[in-house]
């Protein structure tokens, strides 16, 4: 909408540059020196505080439309920013994929033994016939050990679904969404985030989210924006090797052992936390075929090798913690 008062713009400018390098205050000087001359302004007040609340009322009124304006231009800058983000994990997410390739051996024993690849792609190891009892066996004792009735299941994006928010999150960041009901503006909506706490509220209502983050963020690489009816905070983590059990430390937790990684922001982690990934990736496709993980694998082969040099011993009710 046009401010009424931009018409003055022309005058108003031709004086501002009269004024030279006296800068704002002279301006100003300039314009209470004609309201004392020119105008009973000052009479009509009578005292001081009278025109200083006169004078501070405009100013307020002028001010809350600046920053209107500088919100309105932050969430634009975001929105563009966050649609070229997505549209950048879409592109890499196509490459990733293919990247995707079956293993040699000599890899399979590499990815075992805590290695990434030679270079640096995700690989699929071919999978391992075994009996069916052995794998319904493996099966039944894996699902055993990770379900946990006290924990909730990850949805989708490897987070939880509330009934005011959700959140789903990848090594990198956490994204929460929120169901905005009737017509809410940017200007209603006060987020804040700290590096161990986050506050979400609508202008008149009781806090959505006000608590302790379970793990630290950074808040100058944060942000929010309304996306439709939601309303959608970005947050990137302080450490990028760790998958969060729960958003607030008051929220039930969610079972991590169910988590998938994401593959598409593989590209986004370093060398050291990409290979901590890839392991997990690999792990998680041995116990889908009801197989032992890297590190049983490893015990399983340590077991072996004491058996064939002690051939004599009994080994049937050994184990490893």
């Amino acid at each position: 909408m046009e401010d009424p008062n931009e018409k003055y713009d022309g005058i108003l400018m031709t004086i501002a540059q009269q004024h030279g390098q006296g800068g704002i205050e002279a301006l100003l000087d300039t314009f209470f020196g004609f309201l004392r001359r020119k105008t009973d302004f000052f009479q009509g007040a009578q005292n001081l505080p009278t025109v200083e609340q006169i004078m501070l009322k405009s100013l307020k009124k002028e001010f809350k439309v600046f920053q209107e304006e500088r919100d309105r231009q932050n969430q634009e800058k975001f929105i563009k920013e966050e649609k070229a983000r997505k549209a950048k994990e879409v592109k890499e997410k196509a490459e990733e994929k293919s990247k995707v390739r079956e293993v040699t051996d000599e890899e399979a024993k590499r990815i075992e033994s805590g290695e990434t690849s030679t270079n640096g792609s995700e690989v699929t190891k071919k999978p391992e016939a075994v009996p069916d009892s052995e794998s319904k066996s493996d099966d039944e004792a894996e699902k055993d050990e990770d379900d946990d009735p006290n924990k909730l299941k990850p949805n989708a994006g490897n987070g939880a679904d509330f009934e005011n928010y959700s959140w789903t999150q990848t090594l990198v960041d956490v994204e929460v969404r929120v169901p905005l009901v009737g017509r809410v503006k940017a200007s209603d909506i006060t987020v804040k985030f700290d590096i161990e706490k986050l506050l979400i509220q609508i202008r008149g209502k009781d806090p959505i989210i006000n608590g302790d983050l379970q793990k630290r963020i950074m808040p100058d690489e944060c942000g929010w924006l309304i996306d439709d009816d939601h309303l959608v905070l970005q947050m990137e983590k302080k450490n990028k090797s760790e998958w969060w059990s729960k958003l607030i430390n008051t929220d039930q937790e969610i079972n991590t052992k169910k988590v998938t990684p994401e593959n598409s922001r593989l590209s986004d982690l370093d060398g050291e936390t990409r290979g901590v990934v890839e392991k997990m990736m690999y792990d998680q496709h041995r116990r889908e075929q009801g197989l032992p993980t890297s590190e049983e694998q490893q015990k399983q082969d340590i077991l072996k090798k004491i058996m064939e040099k002690n051939p004599g011993m009994d080994f049937s009710g050994a184990k490893f913690s």
